[in-house]
């Protein structure tokens, strides 16, 4: 969060601009925990709507389908 301090998200309407959560795109299991690569700094809002909406969340790129 240090590194991105502003929202990767910037969704319209959502976005509260300053980043407060760590969204894992491809889920926290095993390896992935730790893996920075697929890590996204996003608000409280960006990430809720992210976790609500992962079809929509995959298309824009914030999440990673998790099962191929």
């Amino acid at each position: 969060l240090q590194e991105h301090p502003m929202c990767e998200a910037h969704l319209p309407g959502i976005c509260t601009e300053y980043s407060t959560d760590v969204h894992h795109k491809e889920g926290r299991i095993g390896d992935l925990l730790l893996d920075d690569t697929k890590w996204i700094a996003l608000c409280r809002s960006c990430h809720e709507w992210c976790e609500n909406h992962p079809a929509e969340a995959q298309e824009k790129g914030f999440s990673i389908k998790r099962i191929t």
